[in-house]
């Protein structure tokens, strides 16, 4: 089976104008494509001989077909504007919107006849991502710079990634993946603020001199997942994984809620430099520490869907 060849025109466009003597315009438009992944395209000869031979083609594979794939295309947008609100102090507002269309889902092929043939990556999912990203920017005063920004985003569509539908198409309970969903990664609250405090050149003395200390806060509202019913029977689990067996293979869960209607706990962290440069002419050499997570914090960035906690995953408390 060939796929017909494909021709994409994709224009970009961008410019900014002044407004005032202290505030600026700027838009952006642009269509950007790409073909998935070399590893979703080819798979070996034994693969597809059990995907398409009418024996064994009703099974979905882990390892679906992927000669019918098409570019993924998205089309974006971005509106903003940039006010000088003092000499050393600007604030940037910007909304931005991007449309993702023929996204790769593993589907069900289907002929001319309306029957099912075989497994397959087609280019049938869609989604959009839009928000709003804040800025406030403090040129250095008196040694110090700072820099705030915060990101306010909304990432929906039919499919978080291109195997979502492999419980669907085995328990052949139609096509849930074309509702609009948040996806796996969306994360609505997003934000940083750096502060920078450092000597400059023939400031401070010498022990001070060229000496900065900066931190660097960060935060995330977490990321979007389903709670799902306990298991039934274990299957293929164990003691070991069965916590994360619904992660791995999605055809024995149920969800109790919309989709990715909860949300893994919020993170918030911090992290520290210091540095020091020294001159010895015609040769500069810079100390520095840097500290990763400062507070030692242990932050949650997944759960257990059956419990919604990062600290049980539900075996003890099973009845099975």
């Amino acid at each position: 089976m060939d796929q017909d060849p494909f021709n994409l025109v994709l224009p970009r466009v961008s410019f900014s104008f002044p407004v005032t003597d202290k505030t600026i315009f700027y838009s952006m438009y642009g269509k950007y494509a790409q073909m998935p992944s070399l590893n979703q395209l080819y798979v070996g000869n034994t693969i597809i001989s059990r995907t398409v031979s009418p024996i064994t083609r009703g099974n979905a594979f882990l390892t679906p077909v992927g000669f019918l794939m098409k570019p993924e295309r998205t089309t974006q947008y971005e509106i903003g504007f940039r006010q000088l609100l003092a000499d050393n102090f600007a604030f940037t507002i910007s909304g931005f919107y991007k449309d993702l269309k023929d996204q790769l889902q593993v589907r069900l092929f289907v002929n001319e006849a309306g029957n099912k043939l075989f497994t397959a990556y087609q280019n049938e999912d869609f989604g959009t991502t839009k928000g709003l990203e804040l800025t406030l920017e403090l040129r250095r005063t008196n040694r110090l710079a700072a820099k705030v920004n915060y990101t306010l985003s909304d990432a929906r569509g039919t499919g978080s990634n291109p195997r979502v539908a492999f419980g669907a198409i085995e328990q052949n309970i139609g096509r849930p993946t074309n509702f609009i969903n948040p996806y796996d990664f969306n994360q609505t609250h997003r934000g940083a603020v750096l502060l920078d405090y450092r000597f400059g050149k023939n400031d401070g003395g010498p022990i001070l001199e060229q000496m900065g200390l900066n931190m660097l806060f960060t935060f995330n509202s977490g990321h979007n997942y389903t709670k799902i019913k306990e298991p039934l029977e274990l299957g293929q689990a164990d003691a070991w994984n069965v916590g994360i067996r619904p992660l791995i293979d999605p055809r024995s869960s149920f969800p109790e809620e919309p989709i990715n209607a909860s949300s893994t706990p919020w993170i918030f962290n911090i992290d520290a430099a210091f540095s020091k440069v020294v001159n010895f002419d015609p040769i500069t050499v810079e100390f520095y520490i840097n500290i990763l997570n400062l507070l030692n914090t242990k932050h949650i960035i997944n759960v257990y869907p059956s419990t919604g906690t990062a600290q049980d995953d539900g075996w003890l408390g099973s009845t099975l």
